[in-house]
């Protein structure tokens, strides 16, 4: 079977900057096929040098991606994207405005999604400058930011900075495992949005990126085997100023097989990727956030902690062994 889809929620209140980051990410050069669902495409308001073609409720982009307005059914709208002849390699879900992000979610755990997409995290856009205003919906205003994995804090530019503090403690409040991320016009790598390396201007602190004022990435490399459930508490338990990680995992667990490992925010997943085959078994983990959080001594001790050079196994387990180096079914639960 091919891999899940990744698929980002969009959420946010009116006048948020939904668009505005829509529009950043149909233009960036992230070199992948891209499917983007919202109500009305035509509120995206689409450069016309990027529309290859438009073909009813889409609109095909020389980059490769698409453009769809959600028509009736969510899990309907998203097989069909799926399904087209040259189906996106990333799916981005704008939710309404004033819609309530988890119901947008629970669809992507029916049975006819959840073996073919994969929800890689909730991102909320909170407009810095008037999300606290009485006139707005305050419950749904709130209801957005406590689904979030990541909490853009939009238009910071045309705030005090007593503001912004005040708010970062009101986002904190509601969702205290998301990241908060600062943005003036939604302006926010890829890198964070969707994992997306070749795509965010960051500084690699081993000198692999481009620069950005506000962000910083640097690697894990090891050969040592770690220990599957040490490595998914150790990222579960990661500084919220570390925004997202994302890699490969050589699990002692299960030697033969190779994990894609996906933080964003709160959410952690490491799903199986396949046999090594020949390649070497590596771990290598990609961390992205503020500069100050990616003090390196400390991230090595994390994650060398996790290294173990034999982990006993269940009976069930050595079972398993026996019959073929299949996925352990803790691992693959858990």
């Amino acid at each position: 079977m091919s891999e899940p889809t990744p698929v980002t929620i969009l959420t946010g209140f009116l006048g948020a900057g939904k668009t505005t980051l829509l529009n950043r990410i149909l233009r960036a050069p992230h070199e992948l096929r891209i499917g983007v669902m919202v109500n009305d495409f035509g509120s995206v308001n689409i450069d016309a040098r990027l529309v290859a073609a438009v073909r009813g409720d889409q609109i095909d982009l020389t980059n490769g991606c698409v453009c769809c307005s959600m028509r009736g059914n969510l899990v309907q709208s998203t097989l069909a994207m799926l399904d087209r002849p040259s189906p996106p390699e990333y799916l981005i879900v704008e939710a309404s405005g004033i819609s309530d992000p988890v119901g947008v979610a629970a669809a992507f755990r029916t049975s006819a999604l959840r073996e073919r997409t994969r929800l890689d995290g909730v991102i909320a856009l909170v407009d810095a400058e008037n999300c606290r205003n009485p006139r707005l919906d305050e419950q749904l205003v709130e209801d957005q930011v406590r689904s979030a994995d990541l909490v853009i804090l939009n238009k910071i530019d045309l705030v005090p900075e007593e503001t912004q503090a005040e708010l970062r403690e009101w986002i904190r409040t509601l969702a205290p495992a998301a990241r908060i991320v600062p943005a003036v016009q939604a302006d926010v790598p890829l890198s964070v949005l969707l994992g997306v390396e070749r795509a965010g201007p960051l500084e690699d602190m081993n000198h692999q990126g481009h620069g950005h004022p506000l962000l910083g990435s640097w690697t894990y490399c090891t050969d040592r085997p770690l220990a599957y459930r040490k490595v998914r508490d150790a990222l579960a338990d990661l500084p919220p100023s570390i925004f997202r990680a994302k890699g490969i995992l050589a699990a002692a667990d299960a030697p033969n097989l190779q994990f894609a490992v996906q933080m964003v925010g709160r959410r952690v997943a490491i799903d199986v990727l396949g046999p090594w085959g020949e390649e070497p078994r590596r771990t290598e983990l990609v961390f992205i956030g503020e500069p100050d959080a990616l003090y390196v001594d400390g991230l090595v001790r994390r994650f060398d902690a996790c290294a173990t050079d034999a982990i006993p196994l269940t009976p069930r387990e050595r079972m398993h062994r026996l019959i073929g180096d299949r996925l352990p079914p803790r691992v693959k639960n858990a």
